[in-house]
C-alpha cells in the first residue's frame, strides 16, 4: 500500500490516489509577457507539417510572439504543450476544455482558460481583454505550475 499520483484521474481522489499534472522548471517561466506579433503559434497539434522546430528555444520564442497557442485533447487531456504555452506568456487556445474531468489537470488553470475561451467566442477584438488574462495566467504559472510549487503542494 502506498500513495499513487495519477495525471488522468477520473475518480474522486482518496488517501491512496491523488491527482497530479505536468509541471515546469521555474527558470523556464518568463518574468513578463513579451510583445506579441501574431495571433497564433505555428504548431498545430496533430498537423505534422507544423512540427518545424528542431530546437527548444525557437519553439518557445514562437509562443512568446503569439497571443495564443493552439492545444487540445489528443491521446489524453494532460500534455506538456499546455504548460509550454503558459510559461512563454501565451494563452492556450483550448477548445472543449470544459469537458476535461474535474480531477484531471487539477492544478491547471482550467476555469480561467474556459472563461477566456467564452470571451473569445463573444468578442471581436481580443485586445479588449488579452493583457489582463495573460498576466493572470503567467502569474498563476509561476505560483502553481513550476516543479518547485507542485512538489511543495505534494509535501
Amino acid at each position: 500500500k502506498g500513495i499513487y499520483f495519477k495525471r488522468e484521474l477520473v475518480y474522486e481522489p482518496s488517501e491512496e490516489l491523488r491527482p497530479i499534472g505536468f509541471c515546469i522548471p521555474e527558470e523556464l517561466v518568463l518574468n513578463s509577457v513579451p510583445k506579441k506579433e501574431k495571433d497564433y503559434g505555428y504548431v498545430i497539434p496533430g498537423d505534422p507539417q507544423t512540427y518545424i522546430f528542431t530546437e527548444e528555444f525557437p519553439y518557445y520564442e514562437d509562443y512568446q510572439k503569439s497571443y495564443f497557442g493552439v492545444t487540445f485533447k489528443k491521446g489524453g487531456w494532460d500534455c506538456l504543450r499546455h504548460y509550454e504555452i503558459l510559461m512563454n506568456g501565451c494563452i492556450p487556445y483550448f477548445p472543449e476544455l470544459e469537458k476535461c474531468p474535474k480531477y484531471t489537470m487539477s492544478h491547471f488553470p482550467k476555469d480561467i482558460i474556459i472563461k477566456v475561451m467564452n470571451i473569445i467566442n463573444k468578442e471581436d477584438n481580443i485586445l479588449n481583454f488579452y493583457d489582463e488574462y495573460v498576466d493572470i495566467l503567467l502569474k498563476y504559472t509561476k505560483d502553481k505550475l513550476t516543479t518547485k510549487k507542485v512538489i511543495e503542494s505534494i509535501l
